[in-house]
């Protein structure tokens, strides 16, 4: 998945774990004066300052872990902001402050997250995070969204408007349960080729609902992508996913203090049936499907969360990013795992079907030599496939497998795993589907997407997510993320090579901006908006790409390019599913999305 990095899915690299990717901080008392406004990246962040130096913004109590602390945080604008070193100091982070730098980091267990004076960017265990509101000094205090600065530590933050009263409370590991104290210990872009997932500032008050569950430790759900850092191709697309992205983005960093362990297979898979095959059970769904990749980059991550909340109704099957697949056969479900529990609860109102995505998301890349370890080892297969089936029980309707990177000497093998998996999974009733990289021909010696054997995979899966987006990709030259020409002819191969009803086109949800010279940052699609508003640039239209970008300069007077997808580029791939009679569309990643995206696939898939 494109996003990744920070996002999960959004860089091929990872750097997209929008990177992805989104959050919100607070402030940080901090014992030095300086000059504010000269310190401030934006107008509005300028405009924060002022208004809350003049005492506007509502007062808001904050209480962390049961306990009232003795300062206000102020709601401006529908972000709460707060002082970061008093905040995160009631949460046991050690706060270290460089007056030289003008940053900030903060430090618990395995997390660590910087911020620095004036930046809309924040990173997070190693991925890049934008943020609702640069941090800025006020009064000698450093000040950051609150919400982002309480789940990066790893806590959730509930806000009742009503009663301006804010409760953070830390999200503890939860005990074994009795569906988890047995044998199995279980320990994470998406799909795309990869992208980064971003942090799409949301009004605390919407949030409220979405981070009250956060708030509540859930309990252990069983069995076990990306990361960015997030996540098939589309993790490497940004947390940035985040992967999320994240989103991104496009893999990212896990909290080994709270991850579970691997998955102990106790039974091998069952043996093939030699019957007739039953119906697939991707029959059972809508003749015309929308899919969107739903990353968990850290504890108490709710990008995804609040964009399914709000649209949800016009999407069918949610992928979980997800459970990396470890070389022995196990299962790292990290974050992922410990919030399915909120996603059962959200989508049994909503009327989805959950998808496990398995992936080898690690590091802010794809793993090659963890996946082609875990092919060549018989033994690891038989049970991750026991690992996979069992963790359907936790009420999954089936998996995405997202293995990207996979070496061309692993084709064969990969194409074995894949039908092992998806005989296991059809005798128990399960969906099997796939993520696999963008081609426009089989080419034996490309090191991306040789291992993909497109019309045997077309023939095992009941659906194939075609990641047709990272076309430029954060570590290459700028350019589109996925031009309606290219996508045209990823889509034309696609349907000569499998069935037309078995094919989801990946539609990216992000973009890059490209500096003069170094790796791209992965960006949401509102936050590409804002950094164009940011910076006095009107965005322009690629007519030949059919894409939306625009060019700026920095503070430095660099100029930066910067391509992204919107609605309107996104509608043109929808009609391509149209006129190919494809299965429908698989969106990297929720969270990063242009909101319009949603009613424009309405009006064309329902």
């Amino acid at each position: 998945m494109p996003y990744l990095a920070c996002y999960q899915r959004t860089l091929r690299q990872g750097s997209g774990a929008i990177p992805s990717a989104r959050r919100t901080s607070l402030g940080l008392a901090l014992s030095v004066t300086v000059t504010l406004v000269t310190l401030l990246s934006s107008p509005a962040t300028q405009a924060a300052v002022t208004a809350l130096a003049q005492g506007q913004g509502r007062q808001v109590t904050v209480a962390v872990n049961g306990r009232e602390l003795p300062w206000q945080a102020r709601l401006w604008q529908g972000v709460l902001l707060a002082p970061v070193r008093a905040l995160a100091e009631s949460l046991g982070a050690h706060v270290t402050w460089n007056a030289a730098t003008s940053q900030v980091v903060l430090r618990k267990g395995n997390h660590e997250v910087r911020l620095r004076v004036g930046s809309p960017w924040a990173v997070v265990d190693g991925r890049r995070v934008e943020l609702p509101w640069a941090p800025f000094l006020d009064g000698g205090r450093l000040h950051a969204p609150a919400r982002f600065v309480a789940t990066a530590l790893g806590a959730g933050l509930s806000l009742d408007i009503t009663l301006a009263r804010a409760v953070i409370k830390e999200i503890l590991p939860p005990a074994p349960t009795a569906a988890t104290a047995a044998p199995a210990t279980a320990p994470v872009a998406p799909n795309s080729s990869a992208a980064p997932a971003s942090t799409a500032p949301a009004a605390e008050a919407s949030a409220a609902a979405a981070s009250a569950a956060a708030a509540a430790p859930p309990p252990t759900a069983g069995g076990g992508p990306a990361t960015a850092a997030s996540t098939p191709s589309a993790a490497t697309a940004a947390s940035a996913a985040a992967t999320p992205s994240a989103a991104a983005a496009p893999a990212p960093t896990r909290t080994q203090a709270q991850a579970q362990a691997p998955v102990q297979a106790t039974a091998q898979p069952a043996a093939p049936t030699q019957a007739a095959p039953a119906p697939r059970p991707a029959a059972a769904l809508p003749p015309r499907l929308a899919l969107a990749y739903y990353p968990v980059d850290y504890d108490g991550d709710m990008l995804a969360n609040q964009s399914l909340a709000r649209y949800g109704a016009s999407v069918d099957v949610v992928a979980l990013f997800g459970y990396r697949l470890l070389p022995d056969g196990g299962l790292d479900g990290g974050p992922a795992a410990r919030h399915l529990p909120t996603l059962l609860t959200l989508t049994r109102r909503g009327g989805q079907r959950i998808l496990a995505v398995i992936h080898n998301a690690a590091g802010g890349g794809f793993d090659r030599a963890a996946v082609s370890a875990f092919l060549a080892d018989a033994r690891a297969r038989q049970k991750a496939v026991a690992a996979i089936v069992r963790l359907m029980e936790d009420g999954f309707a089936g998996v995405n497998l997202d293995l990207e990177n996979v070496a061309p000497s692993d084709r064969a093998r990969l194409t074995d795993f894949a039908g092992q998996l998806a005989a296991a999974l059809r005798d128990k009733g399960y969906l099997f589907t796939m993520a696999v990289p963008a081609k426009t021909w089989d080419d034996p010696n490309n090191g991306w997407s040789a291992a993909y054997d497109y019309a045997a995979l077309g023939r095992i899966a009941d659906l194939l997510v075609i990641m047709a987006y990272d076309e430029h990709w954060a570590a290459g030259p700028a350019g589109p993320v996925a031009s309606l020409p290219w996508v045209r002819n990823v889509a034309q191969y696609a349907a000569a090579t499998i069935p037309a009803a078995r094919i989801l086109l990946g539609i990216a949800a992000y973009g890059y901006d490209w500096p003069p010279w170094g790796g791209a940052t992965a960006l949401s699609a509102p936050g590409a908006e804002r950094l164009a508003a940011r910076n006095g640039a009107a965005p322009r239209w690629d007519a030949t790409a059919q894409v939306p970008f625009f060019r700026y300069l920095d503070s430095a007077g660099l100029e930066h390019t910067v391509y992204y997808e919107n609605a309107s580029s996104a509608a043109a791939k929808v009609d391509l599913v149209l006129q190919k009679g494809l299965r429908g569309v698989a969106v990297w990643r929720l969270g990063l999305e242009d909101p319009a995206l949603w009613g424009m696939m309405d009006s064309k898939l329902r």
